[in-house]
């Protein structure tokens, strides 16, 4: 049920909850062995009101027997009163999903969406300084209008160089104290 700007929340509960991956995490999270390892053996006021809202979801569907036309509603008002939000203001779909994984604190939830990647820099002046970072992202932007298919625009974002120039902000400064 649409409560006021909700449509967002709404699609993004819907497209989790037919994930049937997400879907049994959410609705059993127990059947991780790691469930409580991380968090204590309490789950979230998030994590329950999920729970609530895909129960009303199967509970729903199973009423409905498969067919859309018959299959009742779901409220998500109560996860919205215990979440904080504001039903009145529209967000983005992708962004309220990336800022709901934390607040579920369920870890193995949020492993299915994670990935890292390593930033790798190299010093061109022959000095040999580099430096590698672990980087840990829940989503990444992807360019699609200048590649032919999201393979190339992957290859072309983590294997092409991008050359940093102090000039334009972005370069290798030296270090506090060490020569210029």
């Amino acid at each position: 049920i649409n409560l006021g700007n909700t449509c967002y929340l709404n699609a993004q509960l819907e497209c989790a909850y037919h994930i049937p991956k997400v879907r049994n995490f959410i609705l059993d999270p127990t059947q991780d062995q790691n469930y409580g390892d991380d968090s204590g053996d309490s789950t979230s006021l998030g994590l329950q009101s999920l729970q609530q809202v895909f129960q009303s979801m199967h509970t729903a569907s199973q009423r409905g027997g498969g067919d859309p036309l018959l299959t009742p509603s779901t409220s998500t008002s109560i996860f919205c009163r215990n979440l904080g939000i504001n039903v009145y203001e529209q967000q983005d779909s992708q962004e309220f999903w990336k800022l709901l994984l934390p607040e579920l604190n369920y870890g193995p939830l949020t492993d299915l969406y994670r990935g890292q990647y390593e930033s790798y820099i190299a010093a061109l002046d022959g000095s040999g300084r580099e430096r590698k970072r672990q980087e840990v992202f829940l989503d990444l932007s992807v360019d699609v209008s200048n590649f032919d298919d999201v393979h190339d625009s992957l290859e072309d974002m983590f294997t092409s160089g991008e050359v940093l120039s102090v000039k334009e902000g972005n370069g290798w400064r030296p270090e506090k104290g060490a020569d210029k």
